[in-house]
């Protein structure tokens, strides 16, 4: 799991980059991060909610 969360944690970093580096090419909204991170969640089955472990 945190192997999966520093692969997401470094993609994003990545976009950001990219974005800051060619600013008329790519444009990141401040919602559209933690959209994505919501949709790549939703798609993997392993990604269980956190208090799923705890009940």
């Amino acid at each position: 799991m945190l192997d999966d969360h520093r692969v997401l944690y470094n993609a994003a970093l990545q976009e950001r980059r990219d974005a800051y580096r060619h600013p008329p090419k790519t444009r990141i909204r401040s919602g559209d991060q933690p959209a994505q991170v919501k949709d790549i969640r939703a798609g993997d089955p392993d990604e269980a909610s956190p208090n799923d472990a705890l009940r």
